[in-house]
């Protein structure tokens, strides 16, 4: 009997936290369109402003650390946004994103470093 051979077992890959973050951006895309179509722009330009806040809190907050940026910023902003309704002021959504990086994320450690 001739020897067969025999391919390794498939690896599986390392888990990339980095990656999974863009996924859930791509994944609300479609969400994002469907608060645009049934509310108007005023939800994307509310998505837009939640996200500038997140990331630009999350790269104040980083620096101060000495930590590196992640996405999840990215995914809070947009999340928020998407919550919200959008007859919102701008400058509570603002508050709300300051107040969702630096005491929701940066208060316990930072990306990766939940409580529970």
């Amino acid at each position: 009997m001739a020897d067969v051979p025999r391919k390794r077992p498939a690896q599986p890959q390392r888990f990339r936290p980095q990656v999974a973050m863009r996924r859930v951006c791509l994944a609300l895309l479609p969400a994002l369109a469907g608060g645009v179509a049934f509310f108007g722009w005023r939800a994307l330009a509310l998505c837009v402003w939640t996200v500038l806040w997140a990331c630009a809190t999350e790269a104040f907050l980083a620096r101060q650390r000495r930590d590196p940026l992640t996405e999840s910023a990215l995914v809070t902003g947009l999340l928020l946004g998407l919550s919200l309704p959008p007859t919102l002021p701008f400058w509570m959504a603002a508050v709300g994103a300051v107040v969702a990086i630096a005491f929701g994320k940066e208060f316990f450690g930072g990306f990766g470093r939940n409580v529970f």
